[in-house]
């Protein structure tokens, strides 16, 4: 019978840190698309167990041009691999789409999501951001 050696360190598998953590968007002139309405703040919570992953986007959006709220807030629940994959999510007034969380080489995570069902009000319905983890 074969067992895990306690003396031994982690495999680069086991260190993994996964998707679970608070995420944040840091802005960067790097970061910012030309013609998109950029992030001003997000903030994501993503609790993971055995590949199911939950969590809740926050966003506010800088929007000057239109009258349509800047806030974008829904909560998603689904399975993922260990790099990441999409979940449908729900938001306010009745919105509904898909999230795509992806993580990052440099260890950031990449969130994109897409309304493919509007709310009752006027909102944004698609955006992108790398976010970085907050370290404890």
């Amino acid at each position: 019978m074969l067992t895990a050696d306690p003396a031994s360190p982690p495999s680069a598998a086991d260190k993994r840190p996964g998707l679970a953590g608070e995420w944040f968007f840091i802005s960067t002139q790097r970061n910012s698309r030309r013609g998109l309405y950029p992030p001003e703040y997000i903030e994501l919570r993503v609790t993971e167990e055995a590949g199911l992953v939950r969590g809740r986007y926050y966003a506010r959006y800088r929007v000057m041009d239109q009258a349509i709220s800047p806030a974008v807030a829904f909560q998603f629940q689904g399975r993922v691999g260990p790099d990441g994959g999409s979940v449908p999510w729900s938001g306010t007034g009745g919105a509904r789409g898909e999230v795509t969380l992806r993580l990052l080489a440099s260890g950031s995570l990449e969130v994109t999501w897409v309304a493919n069902e509007l709310g009752r009000d006027l909102a944004l319905i698609s955006g992108t951001a790398t976010l970085v983890r907050r370290i404890e």
